[in-house]
């Protein structure tokens, strides 16, 4: 129950004017083409709001005298592509704002960066943001870790819990890593730095979860493979009865047999394909 009362926040909490405008924006069938089951939900959506306006055009699989059900039809049609955009919208949303909150750890500290000179070690106070790689830093219990580096003296234990969730500190000794964030809670450590600031970890989360393009992963692929699949299968299966229907003057309903197509294919994991990507994103 608390699982379930907290997504339903999660999901209030992303609704905005902004977000809604964005979900009708996504209805763009350009914009769905990479979603292929909403796509051909929404091409029926185009052809039964056709035949609702004028279905004469659609004779001899249509009947003149059926609009308003063909106007409910076209309306179910339209709600089901718009529940995938706006959960898509949605998780887009929740998705900055944990950037947002990520940015937040990103704060510039003193780190205090280790000199040699005459073979001997002075220590300098030196912005975080000014460290590049290879720079050696001290770090003393207390201190919070400036950037990303690896352990070259010492045996501390650092609290990480802030960017992976670990609640126990965890011990660190030589060759080991510290994420920029973390905190030193005993001893003292020097480290070597591993990256430049702009290619840090927090900083590569932030793209990861604020880019609008990222690549699939495998299990994404999979289920889109499955998904157009499934909706080659019920595509042959739906025209095969058309035609049958038309051939023997069986006196079809384009619509209804719309209906049967959408209901046949698997929309709900069409839907929401694309909001658990980045929802996951999000939670990483």
């Amino acid at each position: 129950m608390a699982s379930k009362t907290t997504q339903a926040t999660s999901f209030y909490s992303g609704l905005s004017g902004k977000t809604l405008v964005d979900s009708i924006v996504r209805l763009n069938p350009i914009r769905l083409l990479g979603n292929p089951v909403m796509f051909i939900v929404e091409i029926t959506f185009i052809i039964v709001a056709a035949m609702a306006i004028y279905p004469q055009a659609f004779l001899p699989v249509a009947n003149v005298n059926e609009k308003t059900f063909y106007v409910k039809v076209a309306i179910n049609l339209l709600i089901t592509v718009w529940f995938s955009t706006i959960s898509d919208s949605i998780a887009e949303t929740q998705a900055k704002n944990t950037a947002s909150s990520l940015r937040q750890l990103e704060k510039e500290v003193l780190a205090k960066k280790i000199t040699s000179a005459s073979n001997e070690r002075t220590v300098a106070l030196t912005p975080s943001t000014k460290l590049r790689l290879g720079d050696q830093i001290l770090l003393d219990k207390g201190d919070i870790v400036p950037i990303d580096a690896e352990v070259m003296e010492g045996i501390a234990m650092v609290d990480e819990s802030l960017l992976t969730g670990e609640s126990t500190p965890v011990r660190k000794a030589s060759t080991d890593p510290l994420i920029g964030g973390s905190k030193v809670i005993t001893d003292t450590l020097v480290a070597r730095v591993t990256v430049n600031p702009e290619d840090s970890y927090i900083n590569q989360m932030i793209r990861m979860v604020e880019a609008s393009k990222r690549p699939k992963t495998p299990n994404e692929q999979a289920v889109v493979i499955v998904l157009i699949s499934l909706t080659a299968i019920f595509t042959i299966i739906i025209l095969a009865l058309l035609g049958v229907s038309v051939v023997l003057s069986l006196g079809p309903e384009l619509s209804v047999l719309i209906a049967l197509y959408v209901c046949l294919l698997p929309t709900k994991i069409g839907a929401r394909l694309p909001s658990i990507g980045i929802s996951g994103f999000a939670r990483l």
